[in-house]
């Protein structure tokens, strides 16, 4: 949740379409945006920078591997 209360995922984006730098890369996605979510068959590594303890995972994790 951001600090004006929009609901926001942070992910890393190993594939598909982005403008937004290269792949793999850590991504902000709105949440009130996704329209199709659809779950792969695979496997992945926990990205090294991924820190749970950081301040912006203050109201917890969702998921993680």
């Amino acid at each position: 949740r951001t600090s004006s209360g929009a609901l926001r995922l942070e992910a890393v984006q190993v594939s598909g379409a982005t403008s937004s730098g290269r792949l793999p890369g850590w991504r902000e996605f709105d949440l009130m945006q996704i329209a199709d979510v659809r779950v792969l068959d695979a496997e992945f590594a926990l990205d090294p920078g991924f820190d749970r303890d950081a301040p912006r995972y203050g109201n917890g994790v969702l998921a993680m591997a």
